[in-house]
């Protein structure tokens, strides 16, 4: 969720990222199933999910849902390319 772990958080902050944990332990969520969902989420609305977000939609994230622009989109996938993430998305999401 983009959350600097070894900064500083507010209670509020804290206690949105734990309240979320809690949901997704209680469903047995495991890692690879909410990096996915991240993941999903990034590439349906073109950034970072807040923890509600995942916790919100976690049925929809099950795959990627496009809701951008097709300028968008590329937009999106230009900055992952130039991170080195597009590559490894596409590898592993690609119905192709």
């Amino acid at each position: 969720c983009g959350y600097d772990w070894k900064g500083v958080m507010t209670k509020d902050e804290r206690g949105r990222i734990n309240r979320a944990v809690k949901q997704l332990k209680d469903i047995g969520a495991t890692p690879a199933d909410i990096e996915l969902r991240a993941k999903n989420f990034v590439l349906s609305y073109g950034f970072n999910p807040a923890p509600q977000s995942i916790t919100s939609l976690y049925s929809k994230l099950s795959k990627p849902q496009p809701k951008l622009t097709k300028k968008q989109l590329e937009e999106v996938q230009k900055q992952a390319v130039n991170q080195g993430r597009w590559d490894q998305l596409k590898e592993k999401y690609d119905e192709s």
